[in-house]
């Protein structure tokens, strides 16, 4: 057993637990399964603990082997330990997998569904080449958020007729919500704020009239059609799964968004090769099926650090510098 495990292993047995490590079958371990104590035989909540061999690994699919679904499917609750995290933050990190078996023990299984433990996994190879399944990533990234405040418009809105200064106060609010944002779909969220108006070209010159004249007044920070809260232009990364496949391109995420990913994945990491890193990275922002031009994109960003100082690259694997 991983030193990482022993010591999560040990705490729950000092909360009187019963705890099993290693739990399954051939290609499909738990590394710790607690009992369930009313039903001799039973378990209520895997832990998956990811210590320094899990992040050395050269091989993406391996990481994703104990995936939350296949074991949610066979009954179970699970939870995931980082060790990065438990190292950092023991005291939080604790508390929170101690409320989360607490949460599990709590909850009522109906006569018949006691959790069954996890067989050998029959997988895709191609599963996450294809990018028909996501990965799971070295972090979470928050739901990316999408603005649906008031602009005061309506159907009948003459978008033509807004003036600069109005739609500069528009962006405003927009950008507090969803900042930084690629001014097209700024314009988006004001055409659909007018009542699902089309997004021309004539109201992205608009747009961009506004987004420049909002600039100059301070009011924000606009470069390179990216409309950014303030001139720091710092962002942290989206997971923008859940946004409509129009919202979803590679051109519509702002290259400090993709940076501060690559540094986020690279630093939860102990080593990542680039084509692991590209991939983790494209999970965390959502990007489930990517194509060549998304990742062709990602391996330059990752030169580009890499010749900053930001990342360094040693015998194929890439960590923070």
């Amino acid at each position: 057993m991983r030193h990482f495990e022993e010591v999560v292993k040990r705490l729950l047995e000092a909360e009187g637990y019963t705890v099993r490590s290693q739990l399954g079958a051939a290609g499909f371990y738990l590394d710790i399964a607690l009992a369930d104590p009313q039903r001799t035989g039973c378990y209520r909540l895997a832990v998956e603990c990811d210590g320094a061999n899990y992040h050395r690994s050269s091989n993406v699919r391996d990481r994703d082997r104990l995936r939350p679904q296949v074991l949610e499917g066979l009954g179970w609750d699970f939870h995931r330990i980082w060790s990065v995290d438990w190292y950092r933050q023991p005291q939080l990190e604790a508390r929170r997998l101690l409320d989360r078996v607490a949460a599990a023990m709590k909850r009522a299984l109906p006569t018949g569904a006691e959790p069954k433990a996890p067989a050998a996994e029959k997988r895709n190879p191609d599963n996450i080449e294809r990018g028909h399944s996501r990965p799971d990533t070295l972090g979470r990234a928050p739901p990316y958020r999408l603005f649906d405040g008031k602009l005061g418009l309506t159907a009948d809105t003459d978008l033509a007729r807004v003036g600069d200064a109005r739609v500069a106060t528009m962006l405003t609010k927009i950008l507090a919500c969803e900042g930084p944002l690629h001014i097209r779909e700024a314009a988006r969220r004001i055409a659909d704020a007018a009542g699902g108006a089309r997004v021309t070209s004539r109201l992205l010159e608009q747009i961009s009239a506004a987004a420049q004249e909002g600039h100059r007044g301070g009011l924000f920070h606009l470069e390179n059609e990216f409309l950014y809260v303030d001139a720091d232009c710092k962002v942290s990364p989206r997971d923008r799964a859940a946004l409509p496949a129009s919202s979803r391109q590679w051109e519509l995420v702002p290259p400090e968004e993709w940076r501060a990913a690559l540094i986020q994945i690279a630093e939860n990491a102990f080593s990542v090769t680039r084509e692991e890193l590209v991939a983790h990275v494209l999970a965390l922002l959502g990007f489930t099926r990517p194509s060549a031009q998304i990742k062709e994109q990602l391996h330059h960003t990752v030169a580009k650090l890499i010749e900053q100082q930001l990342l360094k690259e040693q015998s194929d694997k890439v960590t923070l510098a």
